[in-house]
């Protein structure tokens, strides 16, 4: 079996014959590989009233947070939606391993976790609001603070330290499949930065990991959103659409959006955690693909 290699095992200082030859195996990934021709974009579910996040279950249930509803909603696999929890100013969502729902809320300066019965099991407060949130295996939770330019790791207990700064905005966080590297894509500038995830939580190693296309005559990437699947592609929702990268940060190609609205959140689900999930305007959309989405394991 070949080892799937995060994007800084491509970055890091490995000398330059090391480098060419990485990079050589390093297959192109069109995104003919994850499209399926002819199958488009299918609308969902419309009962919201600003959806602003996303993410998926093991199983392949969606959960959607709608801010100004104060309320995360749960679409299962036939479509159906459900309020699951009542909870005020739902801006990010991330599932851990062990399945616990981390919901950001910036307007309580709070994240909290919510489990399979929607019952808060754990809770901490940072001096400033936290916009998305990211599971990893050890347990460390980490945060974007935009109003602070910067990430924060936040301990099972807890306790939590500013772990990356100087991000314009930082908009949305993604573990590749290793969970040993961290894309941050920043809504400020033109780049999805690469961190290191180190033993003890701490991010290292920054890289430009990969540069996107920016709206004409914009000087801003506009990103909302970022995630991973099971083969190491990134996928950045922008206001052109869903930018996808190989695991060397070359593009793949640019999914269109599905409605002229604000591309908020995008999410893998469904039954084979191949269907692409795309908040945009007040709707939830959905169409098949080639790709798979990444399921960390419980423990590093």
């Amino acid at each position: 079996m070949v080892q799937r290699l995060s994007p800084l095992s491509y970055l890091g200082a490995l000398g330059v014959l090391a480098v060419h030859s990485l990079l050589a195996t390093a297959q192109d990934m069109p995104l003919s590989q994850v499209l399926i021709e002819g199958d488009g974009w299918k609308l969902v579910a419309k009962d919201f009233k600003t959806p602003w996040a996303l993410a998926a279950d093991r199983a392949g249930n969606v959960y959607v947070g709608d801010p100004e509803n104060n309320r995360i909603d749960r679409v299962d696999l036939d479509g159906k939606v459900a309020t699951f929890a009542r909870l005020n100013d739902v801006r990010g969502l991330a599932l851990s391993g062990k399945q616990l729902l981390f919901a950001a809320q910036p307007a309580d300066v709070s994240i909290r976790a919510l489990d399979a019965g929607a019952k808060i099991a754990w809770e901490a407060q940072l001096k400033s609001g936290a916009w998305h949130v990211a599971a990893a295996p050890s347990g460390v939770i980490y945060a974007s603070v935009p109003a602070e330019q910067a990430v924060y790791a936040l301990a099972p207990d807890g306790k939590h330290r500013k772990v990356a700064d100087n991000i314009g905005r930082p908009a949305g966080l993604a573990f590749w499949p290793d969970a040993g590297t961290l894309a941050v894509a920043d809504a400020a500038g033109k780049h999805v930065l690469a961190y290191r995830v180190e033993k003890d939580g701490s991010l290292t190693c920054r890289e430009g990991y990969a540069t996107l296309r920016l709206v004409p005559g914009q000087k801003v990437s506009g990103a909302t959103s970022v995630m991973a699947d099971a083969a190491g592609r990134l996928y950045v929702a922008t206001p052109l659409g869903v930018q996808v990268f190989d695991p060397t940060g070359r593009m793949s190609g640019v999914v269109l959006k599905p409605a002229d609205d604000l591309l908020a959140a995008i999410a893998f689900g469904g039954p084979a955690g191949d269907t692409l999930y795309a908040l945009c305007g007040a709707k939830l959309f959905a169409r098949k693909t080639k790709a798979k989405g990444l399921v960390l394991p419980d423990k590093p």
